[in-house]
């Protein structure tokens, strides 16, 4: 087992179980996603995407369904039995098959077959992937160029897919790497096994997401 590899797990130990939380109202939110929506890398759960949701909402109900290193092809065996609704169901997934070096275009299948399945079972439904998987510094100069592009593609295909379909709400992350905050501060926003974000990380991701909530 690799350096890094031990760094993930002790990353994934500081924030187990994923943040979840009990609402005084009857909104509920879903989070189904990989460890990007677990929260690995965050310094506590309560600083990972989830965890600044609640923050934001305290009256929100929500359920965390991540688990780590899930793709959006597992998520889709994971929901084949869903059951239940909820008034936002949001989806973190998908950068680990652009990690496993899926064609982008292929990933955007998979999220939509995962949007096909679950739209019967909320009033939204948004999808956060990553940002510049190519920023991660655990990377050398090539395979930072390829995850890069990718990134980029994915992006892209998703923002026309949102628009065209309607179906579901995409959060763009994806910066060029001249103006990633991910590339500029790794040392503020890429947690120490130079792949997860940090709670800074998460707090841009946050950000970005928020106003969709609203």
């Amino acid at each position: 087992m690799n350096f890094n590899r031990l760094k993930t797990l002790y990353l994934i130990a500081r924030v187990t179980p994923p943040y979840q939380q009990s609402g005084s109202d009857a909104k509920r939110l879903l989070i189904l996603g990989d460890s990007t929506g677990y929260g690995t890398g965050a310094t506590r759960s309560s600083e990972s995407v989830a965890g600044q949701i609640r923050a934001a909402f305290p009256a929100l109900a929500i359920v965390n369904k991540s688990a780590n290193g899930r793709t959006a092809a597992q998520l889709t065996q994971y929901v084949q039995n869903f059951t239940g609704f909820y008034d936002v169901i949001l989806l973190q997934i998908g950068a680990n098959d652009l990690l496993r070096h899926t064609p982008p275009a292929e990933v955007v299948k998979r999220v939509e077959i995962l949007v096909k399945r679950l739209s019967p079972h909320t009033k939204q439904l948004i999808v956060m992937t990553a940002s510049n998987i190519g920023a991660a510094p655990r990377f050398d100069r090539k395979t930072k160029e390829v995850y890069t592009m990718a990134s980029r593609i994915y992006e892209n295909l998703m923002a026309e897919r949102a628009l065209k379909t309607k179906a579901f709400t995409f959060i763009p992350l994806f910066t060029e790497p001249e103006f990633d905050p991910f590339v500029l501060h790794p040392e503020i926003n890429t947690s120490c096994d130079g792949l997860h974000p940090t709670s800074a990380g998460y707090k841009l991701w946050f950000e970005a997401l928020k106003p969709y909530l609203n």
